[in-house]
């Protein structure tokens, strides 16, 4: 199975509750909490999240946070 999407959707799926209709590997589908939960988690870390995706092919997150400093 191959997360892909299009690019009309890469900014979509970090808002809460929006799914692209796709089905896990048991055939369920999302309840799109996930991917908004990740960023505001991320993003009170003094981070981000990026996505990108070719549809049929592949989907790469990136994220990245801020160091801790002692």
């Amino acid at each position: 199975m191959v997360l892909a999407f299009r690019e009309d959707k890469q900014k979509e799926i970090f808002e809460l509750f929006t799914t692209i209709g796709n089905v896990d590997r048991n055939g369920n589908k999302g309840h799109g909490i996930g991917l908004s939960t990740v960023q505001k988690l991320i993003n009170s870390l003094g981070g981000s999240i990026s996505v990108s995706s070719v549809e049929g092919e592949s989907t790469t997150f990136q994220f990245s946070i801020a160091a801790i400093e002692n």
